[in-house]
């Protein structure tokens, strides 16, 4: 048997999630969690491993559990792997804390899998990605390309293109660094150093706003800009500028204890399934407006055959939601 938390309400407040037991007395279970999921290659084969990906959210308690049925008797209960934003209104804001206000040399690393082309139409138009308002912004611009900007001393952003053009639907590991005494700024692709470029020399400036990835009220694209509709995970920032090979160390890391941590103030793994993404380094945690949750799994059919996969997710409150999809190996 289940655990379930059970809620009386008083009062005048009938809706669909209540039970009503007496007058002006109701039964409040919660509301159930929210789940889909995807996999790649659409027409797989026996000879193909196939990714399973999985979105859900819970507005009432934080999912605890989750399984993955592939049909064939096999079950997995995956990984989460990051939060996915729909570039429209979710986003995540993280309250700004002393630790937050770096003036002088600074790292930015995450990964990002970007779900659909940003662009909207033949405006200059751009997605937010993540941005600390008066003080740095990363926006990804209508051709995949993300830029990356800092305000020194007063001056205006300086904004400065960084990376290659991003491919959808796949993982791509990103870096920006940014030294005040030469104003020298520099992006990672993948691991690799891509591009350098000498600006502005001066600190930072730190007007004490928090630090948002997408941004509320911002779903205005195709009139200038809008939201990032995609996926990150793993984001990371440092005190200091990394070499070349520290940044190249995390993007081939394997598990948490091969990243650097010198200097790091705050670290955002994305895996938790609640309300906040938790900072594991420093107390920096951040609020989780409307992003869903990713669980990936991975499966290897034996057999040609149509098979129903069901993913089925439960929060702490014992309410479960599930879906099933028919999948054909052929």
């Amino acid at each position: 048997m289940e655990q379930q938390q059970l809620n009386i309400v008083y009062g005048d407040c009938i809706n669909e999630n209540m039970t009503k037991v007496y007058e002006n007395i109701f039964l409040f279970l919660g509301v159930t969690p929210e789940s889909n999921f995807t996999y790649l290659p659409d027409q797989p084969t026996p000879q193909d491993t196939i990714n399973f990906t999985g979105n859900f959210t819970s507005p009432f308690g934080r999912i605890v559990r989750w399984e993955w049925d592939f049909g064939d008797g096999n079950t997995s209960h995956g990984e989460t792997i990051g939060l996915e934003f729909d570039g429209i209104d979710d986003y995540i804001s993280i309250f700004n804390t002393p630790s937050l206000e770096i003036i002088d040399t600074i790292t930015l690393e995450a990964w990002f899998k970007l779900n659909s082309d940003p662009n909207c139409d033949t405006n200059n138009n751009y997605r937010w990605l993540i941005t600390k308002v008066g003080s740095w912004s990363i926006i990804l611009e209508q051709n995949r390309q993300p830029t990356w900007s800092v305000k020194v001393d007063g001056e205006s952003y300086r904004w400065f293109s960084s990376t290659p053009i991003w491919p959808i639907e796949e993982w791509v590991h990103v870096a920006w660094t940014y030294k005040s005494k030469t104003g020298e700024m520099t992006a990672f692709f993948n691991g690799n150093n891509y591009t350098n470029s000498i600006g502005i020399t001066g600190d930072i400036d730190t007007d004490g706003n928090n630090l948002q990835i997408n941004k509320p009220n911002c779903a205005v694209c195709p009139v200038k800009g809008g939201n990032f509709p995609g996926s990150i995970r793993d984001f990371r920032i440092y005190k200091r500028v990394l070499t070349s090979d520290e940044i190249y160390q995390n993007y081939i890391s394997t598990n948490d204890n091969e990243i650097v941590t010198s200097d790091l103030v705050g670290w955002w793994k994305m895996n938790e399934m609640g309300k906040a993404a938790i900072d594991i380094i420093g107390n920096n945690d951040a609020t989780v407006y409307g992003a869903k949750w990713i669980n990936h799994a991975e499966h290897k059919y034996s057999n040609p055959g149509t098979y129903a996969v069901e993913l089925t997710v439960w929060n702490e409150e014992g309410l479960s939601n599930s879906i099933s999809k028919n999948i054909t190996i052929s």
